[in-house]
Order: structure tokens, then C-alpha cells, then sequence
């Protein structure tokens, strides 16, 4: 699973990566997480399975979506609580129910 997250400065971010990873880790799961700034929004990686934003930059959803949603990429901003606190459970969480929703609706 190649997921991206873009954010505002990376500190927060690359924390909360790290905790997903271990999430991930310890559920057996094979994934992969990378961060970009706000300002790196064209597409990224090739066979991305989804982008998620940093509550803190949501502003540009609009913008993310209409670049990754017609390539079939769920998008969504990250819980404001879950970022802060570096919940890297409750996100990897909301990361695979989006990847879930996915599969259901295609």
C-alpha cells in the first residue's frame, strides 16, 4: 500500500509516519508512507492507493482532489485530534477504511 501525506513543515508528519509504520509493522501489513510539502501537489508517485492532507493545510483539498480522485486515489484531510496527538493508530485507521470505501465502491 503506497500512501502520501502532504503537510506544511514535515515535523508533525514525519512523527506521525513513523508511528504508522510501526502500527503497520506489528499488524503484518506491507506499507508505504511519503511526505511532501504543500507545495509538491502534482502527482507524485506512480500506483499511489491514497493521499492524505495535514488538518493544517485542508485548505487545499479542492485542489488535491481534482489531481488524484480522477485517477481513482481516495483523498482526505487527516483528524485534527489524531494529527496533533500523533495517533498513528487512529490514522492508519482512517487511512485503511478509506482504502476500504475504495474497494467497495468500484
Amino acid at each position: 500500500m503506497k500512501i502520501i501525506i502532504f503537510c506544511a513543515a514535515g515535523n508533525t508528519a514525519r512523527l506521525l509516519v513513523e508511528k504508522m509504520e510501526i502500527e503497520a509493522e506489528a499488524r503484518g501489513l506491507d506499507i508505504y508512507i511519503k511526505i511532501f510539502l504543500e507545495g509538491q501537489i502534482e502527482k507524485q508517485v506512480d500506483e499511489l492507493d491514497l493521499v492524505l492532507i495535514a488538518p493544517e493545510i485542508a485548505y487545499i483539498l479542492p485542489k488535491v482532489k481534482e489531481i488524484y480522485e480522477p485517477e481513482g486515489i481516495p483523498v482526505d484531510v487527516i483528524s485534527a485530534v489524531d494529527f496533533s496527538v500523533v495517533n498513528g493508530e487512529k490514522v492508519l485507521n482512517f487511512a485503511l477504511d478509506l482504502l476500504e470505501e475504495k474497494e467497495i465502491y468500484c
